[in-house]
């Protein structure tokens, strides 16, 4: 994998946090979910991503992560102890749906 390929994917993710995180949380949650995300579009083609975490109110955090190709979107959430395994959560559900639509279009 080249620069050439990390620019783009960087370009095609786009992540929000709320006021809470700083510079370096946004660096590393940005990385993190970059990581998941090549993982998962080795098996399902190229898609454009968000990916929401935010603070839960009884506690850990919550996120949501939507992946969009054509106009069509497939969404799923997560929640975990920290916002890193809030995204590992909304990932491991979003997984099994463009999955099977790959299969679907096969």
């Amino acid at each position: 994998m080249g620069p050439r390929t990390l620019l783009s994917r960087r370009s095609r993710i786009h992540l929000e946090l709320a006021g809470w995180a700083r510079a370096r949380q946004h660096r590393e949650l940005g990385a993190f979910a970059g990581y998941c995300i090549a993982r998962l579009e080795r098996e399902v083609g190229t898609l454009t991503w968000v990916v929401t975490v935010a603070p839960d109110p009884q506690g850990g955090f919550s996120s949501r992560i939507v992946a969009c190709q054509d106009g069509a979107e497939v969404g799923a959430p997560g929640a975990g102890k920290d916002a890193t395994l809030a995204i590992w959560d909304a990932i491991c559900n979003i997984e099994q749906t463009l999955r099977e639509q790959v299969r679907a279009a096969s």
